[in-house]
């Protein structure tokens, strides 16, 4: 129903916000209350949706001057929304396991054609953890 999807947009911005609080207050300057340029890349992070193995170049994002919060939330936001594109295109894998995935692909294409068969694919996806048991299973590899 769209007020729960609401109810849970809303419970999850606060926790990002929350999040952003954390690595503003941790790191900005306690004199100015701003957050430094140099002290940006180690607040950013600091938040989740940039873990490493996940993270975009974020420096052409990166102002020269200090921020106050409600410009670091406008840059995190915009850090965020980028993130979110990229991992749109990686269907939200990161690249270590798109990697993985790839090797195991590559292994399985025993002719080295770049296209597996169908018995290669059932075997593929046996290693996946993928049990191709019925004749409609059978049938949906071969499209």
């Amino acid at each position: 129903d769209v007020a729960e999807f609401i109810r849970f947009m809303r419970l999850y911005r606060e926790e990002l916000l929350e999040s952003v609080r954390q690595a503003f207050d941790t790191l900005k300057d306690t004199s100015s209350g701003m957050l430094n340029p140099e002290r940006l890349p180690l607040a950013i992070n600091q938040l989740e949706f940039a873990r490493e193995e996940r993270r975009i170049d974020y420096e052409p994002f990166l102002p020269h001057v200090p921020l106050d919060f409600d410009s670091f939330i406008n840059l995190c936001d915009k850090v965020r929304e980028a993130q979110v594109a990229v991992d749109r295109k990686r269907a939200g894998f990161s690249d270590r396991e798109i990697e993985h995935y790839w090797a195991l692909y590559v292994s399985y294409d025993t002719k080295k054609s770049g296209t597996v068969s169908m018995e290669e694919c059932t075997n593929l996806l046996a290693t996946l953890g993928f049990q191709v048991r019925t004749v409609e299973e059978q049938q949906d590899l071969k499209q």
